[in-house]
């Protein structure tokens, strides 16, 4: 359900499994996810439910505070909620149990951006292209983050970054729409 996009089922088969056993991490995880891939991708509202999400995202650090993944999903709801120091605190725990796992450097830098702290949202995307320089996401949010402060040149770099890795078949279309007017605005 979640590539289908059908997160309010694909939580549902989570819940499921919860409820067959109430400990499963994984399960928890998964429907995190499925409740914040709602917010990601700008469903409305009603599609998602960050009180539940923060409520599953509690109980897996309950479950497995030695796991930075319990940590970071805590991290991104507080992030989402509006949260922002809760938000670093778990995910600057998150990278102290596990420096190498970019994706906690894209949420970090996420929180960052929205905390308008423009140099260290663009250390983070770096850091995680380097960790997982095959991860397309980083790429974007990083020319998403120059973008929106202006620097154009840098941000059509970090934009075709990640359309090389992408492929036609998986690149965004605002991706793809803003190299092309990038590249029209700087002339190549």
């Amino acid at each position: 359900y979640m590539i289908l996009g059908r997160y309010r089922l694909a939580a549902a088969d989570y819940t499921r499994a919860i409820e067959l056993n109430p400990d499963d991490v994984e399960a928890y995880y998964g429907r995190i996810e499925a409740y914040m891939q709602a917010v990601d991708t700008g469903n409305p509202p009603g599609e998602y439910d960050l009180d539940n999400a923060l409520a599953d995202a509690e109980r897996t650090v309950e479950l497995a505070d030695y796991n930075a993944v319990s940590f970071l999903l805590r991290g991104k709801v507080h992030g989402r909620r509006g949260d922002y120091e809760a938000a670093l605190e778990d995910l600057n725990r998150a990278i102290d149990m596990a420096s190498d796992m970019a994706w906690t450097y894209v949420e970090r830098g996420y929180v960052y951006g929205l905390m308008d702290n423009f140099e260290a949202a663009r250390s983070d995307y770096v850091k995680a292209i380097e960790l997982d320089p095959n991860d397309l996401w980083p790429y974007a949010a990083l020319g998403d983050l120059l973008y929106e402060n202006g620097r154009r040149r840098e941000a059509l770099i970090a934009y075709r970054s990640y359309l090389e890795r992408a492929g036609e078949e998986e690149a965004m279309d605002y991706v793809r729409e803003r190299v092309a007017e990038l590249s029209r605005n700087s002339g190549g």
